[in-house]
């Protein structure tokens, strides 16, 4: 079933946490539609009735209503109102959470938002985040062999937003930009612990990324040699040579995202020290 015309829908994220669980699988679902125009409302902490009436009674159609709600009665309570509103809704966690509950043998439990308790798991990701950010771009060199993950790559490979995903996801991930005709990622030949792990992408869409960059900050790129193709030939040649000679992991970011690379990076790192 496919069609070239063009719609809209209006997505309410109703949660009783953050609803960054809502926003994940919305997006990933919405991605598999061709020319539909999205609109997002994240109704988060929805914990009273009360609530839930000031939600419903503002819905515009067209809506479906995405949910994810601990409490039995609030849940059924918001469903109830759909039906009498003709919104369409559908549960996010619970078919699942009712399959692995028939699966494992046992009852769930009815804690709200429990994986946000400041437990040590969290604390290890703020200390992550900070690591990836005193080690971005090269900086703080000396202490790189504290690092789980090290990404090396010319300039323009996500290697800076690889290593914040990766540090929410609890490893310490330091960048190290590869320069042409340059000494600066030897020191990471020195290094034992850290998993290093090379970026590449194809010439054509690093031209792209980079010219829209200079654009974005109103430089000139006439004549510059950041988006000359024969100087990026040259780069990406370099680095994958650099990168074998040393025996490092090579991973071609062009047609992945960030969650994708990072997927596969602690792929890599797992293969090395399993849990």
């Amino acid at each position: 079933m496919g069609t070239n015309e063009h719609k809209h829908i209006n997505i309410y994220l109703v949660s009783d946490c953050t609803g960054e669980t809502l926003r994940a699988v919305s997006r990933a679902v919405m991605d598999r539609f061709d020319n539909v125009k999205v609109s997002e409302v994240v109704c988060s902490m929805i914990r009273t009735r009360k609530q839930i009436d000031a939600l419903l009674a503002s819905v515009e159609k067209p809506a479906v209503i995405m949910y994810t709600i601990v409490d039995d009665a609030l849940r059924s309570y918001l469903k109830d109102l759909c039906n009498e509103y003709s919104v369409e809704y559908i549960p996010v966690l619970s078919p699942i959470v009712v399959k692995m509950s028939k699966i494992l043998n046992i009852s769930t439990n009815n804690h709200v938002g429990r994986k946000y308790e400041l437990d040590e798991d969290y604390f290890d990701k703020v200390e992550a985040i900070n690591f990836a950010l005193l080690h971005d771009d090269g900086k703080e060199l000396s202490t790189l062999n504290k690092a789980d993950i090290i990404l090396t790559g010319v300039s323009r490979t996500s290697k800076s937003p690889t290593c914040i995903y990766l540090a929410y996801r609890g490893f310490r991930a330091a960048n190290v930009p590869f320069v042409l005709e340059s000494s600066y990622t030897d020191c990471l030949t020195q290094l034992s612990n850290p998993v290093i792990i090379g970026l590449t992408i194809s010439p054509e869409r690093l031209i792209e990324i980079r010219r829209n960059r200079l654009i974005a900050l109103n430089n000139d790129i006439s004549n510059n040699e950041y988006i000359d193709l024969e100087k990026i030939y040259e780069e990406i040649d370099a680095s994958r040579k650099f990168f074998l000679k040393n025996n490092w992991p090579v991973i071609d970011v062009t047609e992945r995202s960030v969650e994708e690379t990072a997927a596969r990076i602690i792929n890599i790192y797992n293969d090395k020290y399993p849990q």
